[in-house]
């Protein structure tokens, strides 16, 4: 916003994630042919950008765009230097990993395998290999001592997470919850189908090149298990978002095991039941993996009693029991975590003893050429299938914000107030545009009512010591007194020539139809804590209504049971929007 104001800040802002993930993906190509040949190293680039959670991220203005890019291009002068040294190499890698750590302090963990690096590079007898080491960790250390004396200074903490308690939220007793699921989404949001290959080619790395498994361990390890220990682990798209920055290294690991797969053989001749062996693991462990995959997505008794359990406590849930399985019910499957590890470990056995046949029965060297580009077309097609509908649902929550942006922008004048229920969209609105912003569920007895008391010793996401004083100050008030709070805030915003405003959304389940929108009646929230009953002084009148057009029409339910998340519609929940002027009455 500093450096283009409302209008260009905005855009420019939201320019940095596509492209500093842009530039991570070329970064994975040149960080690949580092240790495979330029065909392997596209395919990899290809499967890394088709992620779903690549994608997702290539869109959200959040940090991990920016820490992607600080740890592909980092490591790869890092990598130029450990192999043909250089200082200009050796600075620009320590100071972009060490810029990583400043966006998410968790990079910090790529101080390993930078140490790994200098240990293997310096020579006790070459004084150059000491100068080019030191400037290396002193550029590392560079942006992250300047960012903790910028913190200790400013906050009076060396990191922004110790207000908020992030730094503790660590634990074994997360650990034992989290494994599972961080598994589970590597290989179904991450990697679709390599990441098996990607965890053979770490282990097979050791005997081959123990450096270089030494120093991919070391990035991918500590990334991964760190947040297997973290207390925020849902079962979503979202708590990928943490270990992206292990993603490259992953890929480079699965296609140098398949580039380099007919010279980790033996040489002497394997026998026949080593063969029948592989075949059984190939064939057997890929429809083991592949039926119970679908017998956990659909679990027919389940779907059954779940739809008609639905049905006698919703009756509109009737008409559609025999069609829809709630999402709600998939995470109470108790079974569910332990049959998908085990699928894990048959694919991983599968894709392992396919590549082992097909190179001892064929021994040709386009082998290895042919199972990178059949591996990678399975795993491109199902990431880019999956791929499109989250940025779908993405750019129908985008739009949204950006259509209601520009209407608010050019109806309500600067310096206003505005008053906004819906957080999310408030949460937009105070950065993108130069009003005076209120949430309205601080005017909301029931809200505040409902608000959890947090301990200011656990790890939230916002300062639990702020979060408590506003809760103590709140709940000392009633609705009447709340009201009264909005009304007083409306009076002074009048009283000094500031126009009001209230932003409403409506809920879109079921889709509402635009001429709902226009009423004379105010919504409910203005009702109860703007426009009081027996005061007359403030009205509300109408000034805008839109309601924000569908990407694409909804499909009646279908006999046709496909992938779960085909099954479900694509919506949004607020799409429909009234927006009200608060005046004084004549």
């Amino acid at each position: 916003m500093w450096i283009g104001g409302h209008e260009k800040g905005v855009v420019l802002a939201h320019l940095i994630s596509p492209l500093t993930m842009s530039l991570s993906m070329l970064g994975v190509y040149f960080l690949a042919r580092l240790f495979t040949t330029s065909f392997p190293a596209v395919l990899g680039m290809l499967v890394i950008m088709t992620s779903p959670i690549i994608n997702w991220c290539a869109n959200n203005p959040n940090s991990h765009a920016t820490t992607l890019f600080c740890c592909v291009w980092g490591m790869i002068c890092v990598i130029r230097w450990w192999k043909h040294g250089g200082w200009g190499w050796a600075l620009v890698g320590g100071l972009l990993t060490g810029y990583a750590a400043t966006i998410r302090y968790t990079e910090a963990a790529l101080i390993l395998p930078l140490l790994w690096v200098v240990a293997t590079k310096i020579r006790w007898s070459c004084k150059k290999t000491w100068i080019e080491s030191v400037i290396l960790i002193a550029a590392w250390m560079l942006p992250v001592l300047l960012l903790l004396i910028y913190n200790r200074i400013d906050i009076g903490t060396w990191t922004a997470y110790d207000v908020t308690n992030e730094s503790t939220g660590f634990s074994w007793a997360f650990f034992t919850d989290n494994w599972s699921t961080l598994l589970r989404q590597l290989n179904e949001n991450g990697l679709f189908f390599l990441f098996p290959v990607a965890v053979a080619g770490l282990v097979t790395m050791f005997w081959w090149k123990p450096k270089i498994a030494v120093f991919f361990c070391l990035w991918i390890g500590p990334c991964l298990t760190l947040y297997m220990f973290y207390y925020w682990a849902p079962d979503t798209l979202g708590y990928l978002r943490f270990v992206i920055t292990a993603l490259p290294g992953m890929v480079i690991a699965a296609f140098w095991l398949i580039a380099h797969i007919r010279d980790l053989l033996p040489k002497e001749p394997v026998s026949i039941p080593v063969y029948l062996l592989l075949l059984v693991l190939t064939f057997g462990g890929l429809s083991a993996g592949i039926l119970g995959h679908f017998a956990i997505r659909l679990d027919l008794p389940n779907l059954t009693r779940s739809a008609e359990s639905q049905a006698s406590e919703r009756p509109w849930f009737t008409p559609v029991k025999q069609y829809l399985h709630p999402p709600e019910t998939y995470s109470t499957f108790e079974h569910r975590y332990n049959r998908e590890i085990f699928i894990l470990l048959l694919v991983m056995l599968s894709a392992w003893g396919a590549a082992l046949s097909a190179a001892i029965f064929l021994k040709k060297s386009i082998v290895p050429t042919l199972a990178a580009g059949i591996l990678t077309f399975i795993c491109t097609a199902f990431q880019t299938h999956r791929s499109l509908r989250n940025l779908e649902r993405d750019a129908m929550s985008r739009f949204n914000q950006e259509m209601t942006y520009t209407l608010v922008r050019y109806i309500v004048p600067d310096h206003s107030v505005l008053i906004c229920p819906n957080q999310a969209l408030l949460h937009h609105l105070q950065f993108a545009t130069n009003l005076i912003c209120f949430t309205g569920q601080t005017f909301d007895k029931r809200w505040i009512d409902t608000r959890p008391s947090q301990s200011t010793e656990d790890p939230v996401l916002v300062d639990p010591v702020r979060g408590q004083q506003l809760q103590q100050i709140l709940k000392n008030f009633d609705q009447q007194a709340l009201t009264e709070q909005a009304h007083q805030s409306i009076r002074d915003a009048l009283e000094n020539r500031r126009r009001v405003f209230v932003l409403s959304s409506l809920s879109s389940q079921p889709a509402v139809d635009y001429r709902e929108l226009v009423q004379k009646n105010p919504p409910d929230f203005i009702k109860r804590h703007i426009i009081r009953v027996n005061d007359s002084s403030l009205r509300a009148i109408p000034v805008a209504w839109w309601n924000i057009p569908r990407i694409r029409p909804e499909t009646p339910p279908s006999r046709h049971r496909g992938p779960r998340e085909l099954r479900q519609p694509l919506r949004d929940r607020d799409t429909a929007f009234q927006l009200w002027e608060i005046t004084q009455n004549p």
